[in-house]
């Protein structure tokens, strides 16, 4: 075979992205989704280097991609109705929100995870 199985970490990582960045979810930019360093360590060096280029590396690159697509359409003389001016605005903006947490997920990944809560069971 030509391809690796993704480990359950991997994907585990992925679906706490997706909730991360997603974004008609209620949890989009919720830290409780954000990598911990549990998250992180669960995954080989190789994995998290594959996942930092193939899930977040060109996920950022095909938004920005896309952002600029839609920023060249705002100013084309021949897309100037109001509907497609709204609708590119709206696109825009949706654009570069996904574009922040993305921005973020990566850094959280780049910083080796958030730490976890440790819960204080005695004093409740």
């Amino acid at each position: 075979m030509f391809w690796k199985k993704k480990s359950e970490a991997y994907h585990h990582l992925d679906w706490k992205m997706t909730k991360y960045v997603w974004t008609n979810s209620e949890h989009q930019g919720s830290k409780e989704y954000l990598p911990t360093k549990s998250d992180l360590d669960n995954l080989s060096e190789g994995e998290l280097t594959k996942f930092i280029e193939k899930e977040i590396q060109d996920s950022i690159n095909l938004y920005k991609s896309t952002l600029k697509t839609v920023e060249d359409h705002l100013v084309s003389p021949s897309l100037q109705d109001p509907e497609t001016i709204a609708f590119n605005k709206k696109q825009i903006k949706e654009k570069k929100e996904l574009l922040r947490y993305y921005g973020e997920f990566l850094e959280a990944v780049e910083a080796g995870g958030l730490r976890e809560k440790v819960s204080d069971e005695k004093g409740v």
